[in-house]
């Protein structure tokens, strides 16, 4: 039975492009391929930047802390942890409490130079040993942070603020 030329040519333009099916495939094994990339990418990105990116949280709480004490006229307080950090504020009885969740970065070690005297928080004391005061005046402190290999140093005056290297 002869096929005229338009027959043919329409069925081989049916028959040059990729199914629906086929290009279903083809994009879910490039999502697959790429979100494996990507977790690899980003799990040693975080490995590398762990302990700078935890001083920026030091700092910013410091940043906080000292700001709540000047804005909000009360002292506000620091305690530090071996594996991190605690804002403190005094409520009305005199008693310190927390300000929020404190900062614990598990496999983390920070090392506490307080007022020149170096400080090892094995039992957390009555009152918070970093002390931010409402006319601007602060305990002044340095801090060593390791995490996953990485050291970063900070140090804070009451003249100077925090800075971190």
């Amino acid at each position: 039975m002869p096929i005229s030329p338009v027959g043919k040519a329409s069925k081989r333009a049916r028959s040059a492009g990729f199914t629906l099916v086929e290009l279903l495939v083809v994009v879910a094994i490039l999502s697959i391929l790429s979100l494996g990339a990507g977790l690899a990418l980003g799990r040693g990105f975080g490995q590398r930047q762990g302990a700078t990116a935890m001083a920026q949280r030091l700092m910013q709480a410091v940043t906080s802390a000292r700001d709540g004490a000047i804005f909000g006229r009360a002292a506000l307080g620091l305690r530090p942890e071996a594996r991190g950090w605690q804002v403190l504020r005094r409520d009305a009885d005199g008693v310190w409490q927390s300000e929020g969740p404190g900062v614990q970065v598990p496999g983390s070690l920070l090392r506490w130079q307080i007022d020149g005297v170096t400080f090892a928080p094995a039992l957390p004391p009555a009152d918070p040993p970093i002390l931010f005061l409402p006319r601007g005046q602060a305990t002044p402190f340095d801090v060593v942070l390791e995490l996953n290999g990485r050291r970063v140093a900070c140090g804070f005056s009451s003249s100077e603020g925090i800075s971190c290297e």
